[in-house]
């Protein structure tokens, strides 16, 4: 079997060309510990849509009243902490 070769991309469609940004433009500087507490949130957010979708498919209300105790706390988490 022959080898083919590889039609070029037209112009139109290939990705346009993006200077290298120097390391302090377009971004969010933000403190390490920030990224912890948003990293907790994150977490305990996706626990409790967890808990309370196992909840309602195993129609266990225990495992609904956990997360939404969890959301609750994710939601207190961040509603305090302010950066």
């Amino acid at each position: 079997m022959p080898h083919r070769a590889v039609p070029a991309v037209p112009a139109a469609f290939a990705a346009p060309a993006v200077p290298a940004a120097s390391p302090g433009t377009g971004r969010v500087r933000t403190p390490r510990g920030d990224l912890g507490v948003r990293r907790s949130v994150h977490l305990l957010t996706v626990t409790a849509a967890t808990l309370i979708a196992a909840g309602a498919l195993l129609r266990a209300m225990w495992l609904i009243g956990i997360g939404a105790w969890v959301l609750i706390s994710a939601f207190l988490i961040e509603m305090i902490y302010r950066p």
